[in-house]
């Protein structure tokens, strides 16, 4: 049973046999209490810890066998949300009961409670690559984004997340649009960072005067500091769009040099390792790549740049190099969530494995291919890839097809 905040304080003082005149010498007035039993009064927090408090007095410590002071003070919503989540304790539960959460939800009028449990259904599923699913409990919650502060905007937000991981730029951007059109108050850093999506986003349309008048702005007036990181690594990708690759560069150098968000020199090494390897640039490619593992060995971002130095011996005509490195990554990117770093380690790995006639590897490789997360016509690729490959005979291998 929930209860609300006058009927807690009426249950504890009647549990416990006291009547409200006892409360006066703990500067409580009967008059008072009685108007906060009755609903006609709303305690403030700080009166809340002193009816407590005089509780606490009055019952020896016993009132902690009922109630402790943190689930004392809890107003209704609190109380109901706190026993939501007990009886729903998990994202998995919820969507197994969702029409019975949802019209308990409905019935009590929690309609903030709603909007969280869409949101948290939708995290859900982005984080399982299933954007389409995630897509549709996001536009569920927007029935329910009124009741929470910004909550349009952050749907619309992740709403054009989800389309920029389909590579839907277009309907992205209209949604990062919305976003910004719904979002209240002064909240400077939320509006860069919509800005800084909208810009990357015009980058993967090819819009590249668009996206840089926005980094340039995001870059002069944005104080948040991981916004300003990214925005800094963005500018160089626009850059290398641009075919200014000295200037990009330069930039991605700087920031090694100087990062002004330090968790993201990770990215600046990865970019930079990746612009010499699109360039053909094998050795430098390899140098920076190295180096950024020496200077970074426990960085929890080690995959990109183990997988690219594999890559890279392969390209140098080091397969045995290539192949250790690989090996060291192999697991992690197999469990991983990223489907492009999958797709691209698996091509990697079968043209190494051709190379090094490693056929127990090929059928190994396979065999954990049909349980990742990749799409069917990847999988079809990757075995056609194999077929027609001039290297090897598909009697050496047993493959299903």
């Amino acid at each position: 049973m929930i209860l609300t905040i006058s009927e807690k304080i009426k249950h504890a003082r009647m549990y416990f046999g006291l009547s409200q005149r006892s409360f006066k010498r703990y500067g409580i007035g009967q008059n008072y209490l009685s108007m906060i039993e009755s609903g006609k009064r709303n305690p403030s927090k700080e009166m809340l810890e002193a009816i407590y408090n005089a509780l606490f007095e009055l019952t020896g410590g016993e009132i902690e066998s009922l109630y402790s002071k943190n689930r004392f003070i809890m107003n209704f919503t609190e109380e109901f949300e706190l026993w939501f989540f007990k009886k729903y304790d998990t994202v998995e539960t919820i969507i197994n009961n969702y029409e019975e959460c949802l019209n308990l939800l409905k019935e009590n009028k929690k309609y903030d409670v709603a909007y969280k449990i869409h949101m948290m259904i939708a995290g859900f599923y982005q984080s399982k690559s299933n954007y389409d699913l995630s897509n549709d409990f996001l536009l569920k919650a927007i029935d329910y984004g009124s009741s929470v502060a910004n909550g349009l905007s952050k749907i619309y937000r992740h709403l054009g997340l989800n389309m920029r991981r389909n590579l839907d730029y277009k309907n992205a951007l209209v949604y990062y649009t919305l976003a910004l059109k719904y979002l209240e108050g002064d909240i400077v850093t939320e509006y860069y960072k919509i800005s800084y999506d909208i810009a990357l986003t015009n980058l993967n349309l090819g819009n590249v005067e668009k996206a840089m008048s926005l980094i340039d702005i995001i870059l002069e007036e944005c104080e948040d500091l991981p916004t300003r990181g990214a925005t800094y690594l963005l500018r160089a990708g626009v850059l290398f769009r641009m075919q200014r690759d000295v200037e990009g560069r330069e930039v991605l150098e700087k920031y090694i040099e100087n990062p002004c968000y330090e968790p993201y020199i990770d990215y600046a090494y990865n970019n930079l390792v990746d612009h010499y390897f699109e360039k053909e640039e094998y050795d430098k490619a390899l140098t920076i790549a190295l180096k950024f593992i020496e200077n970074y060995p426990h960085s929890a971002n080690l995959v990109s740049p183990l997988l690219l130095i594999s890559q890279i011996y392969e390209k140098l005509g080091r397969n045995e190099e290539a192949f250790v490195y690989l090996m060291q990554i192999k697991e992690d990117i197999l469990l991983g969530r990223r489907k492009h770093i999958k797709e691209s380690f698996c091509q990697h790995a079968l043209n190494l494995f051709l190379k090094l006639n490693r056929y127990d590897e090929i059928e190994k490789l396979f065999f954990e291919v049909e349980k990742c997360d990749v799409s069917e016509k990847f999988k079809s690729d990757l075995k056609l890839s194999y077929f027609m490959n001039q290297h090897t005979s598909i009697l050496n291998l047993n493959i299903k097809t």
